[in-house]
């Protein structure tokens, strides 16, 4: 069975009094977050991130400020999807066992992963062959 990613949306309730909004997920059915964090900088000099897949990880990537593209595909290439999100009330959730690839589209640009498991190195595949071996035929 072929996991997708898709577009997730999130509410805002935006507080007249003192210009502050809060975001909350319309479906709060996708997980519930163990961990947070912020990518800056992303497109310092070009830089590429993500280029990786998760053993157990659920993650939901939102943009901040900016654009990003992002290349999810799983190892068959039987899907593929690339997504351009540049608004912060849509969210891209992404579950496991794809690998995904990460292109900032502007220098200044920034996004927080919100995630359904704590930071564990042993998670993570960041080289394509060993995906390949793991996820292969």
């Amino acid at each position: 069975m072929i996991h997708k990613a898709e577009l997730v949306k999130l509410k805002s309730n935006y507080n007249y009094e003192d210009g502050s909004c809060l975001y909350a997920f319309e479906d709060d059915s996708y997980f519930t977050i163990q961990r947070v964090f912020i990518v800056t900088n992303a497109g310092k000099e070009g830089e590429i991130r993500g280029v990786h897949a998760h053993y157990k990880t659920h993650e939901i990537i939102v943009p901040v400020y900016g654009r990003i593209s992002i290349n999810v595909r799983d190892v068959t290439y039987e899907y593929e999807e690339e997504f351009i999100l540049d608004n912060t009330q849509i969210g891209l959730y992404i579950p496991p066992a794809l690998w995904r690839t990460v292109y900032p589209l502007d220098y200044d640009c920034f996004y927080i992963a919100l995630c359904s498991t704590k930071h564990n190195r042993d998670d993570y595949i960041h080289n394509w062959e060993e995906y390949k071996k793991v996820y292969g035929n």
